[in-house]
């Protein structure tokens, strides 16, 4: 899909499909909002190093905001892996109570929106429509303004993390 087909919302119905239609544009983007519930997410392994690997060489050009669920960081791991991304690209984290659904909004002018999870496989909502983005927008910008930022909240539950065991997350 390129920015300025046919505005739309095209459902793709799997991971492979959805990186063939939008993982290019991740070399070019400017601004990126992200919101997941874990690292689990639609691009894993190999891909999500090379989608990883491009953002970091412009690493300063893109302006990348993340916001987590609150469970993923009792786990020592997962934290330490948050700051690493916050380091590595110079990312905005923030870090949320609420549940959050996955959803990506590229340079203002893309948004993906994960569906539900099917036999094994999970849709994706992959949006052109200005009106729809910017409505996704808006919501991203309320999670992000109620969401707190990764350090004060890992100060935060820092002790709590070494009382937890290691497979909890809530």
């Amino acid at each position: 899909m390129r920015v300025g087909e046919i505005d739309r919302v095209t459902v793709v119905r799997s991971e492979e499909e959805l990186f063939h239609r939008v993982g290019h544009l991740f070399a070019t983007m400017t601004d990126l909002a992200c919101a997941a519930n874990d690292f689990a997410t639609w691009v894993t392994g190999s891909r999500q190093d090379e989608l990883v690997a491009a953002v970091a060489r412009r690493a300063g050009d893109v302006r990348i905001r993340k916001i987590y669920r609150s469970g993923l960081l009792l786990d020592s791991v997962s934290a330490r892996e948050l700051v690493s991304l916050r380091d590595r690209l110079g990312a905005q984290i923030r870090v949320s109570a609420k549940e959050i659904n996955e959803t990506i909004v590229i340079d203002n002018r893309i948004a993906i929106l994960a569906g539900s999870l099917n036999a094994s496989q999970r849709s994706y909502s992959v949006i052109t429509q200005p009106e729809t983005i910017q409505g996704v927008m808006s919501l991203f910008e309320t999670a992000w303004r109620s969401a707190t930022d990764l350090t004060v909240y890992d100060a935060q539950v820092s002790e709590i993390r070494h009382l937890a065991p290691a497979d909890w997350i809530c």
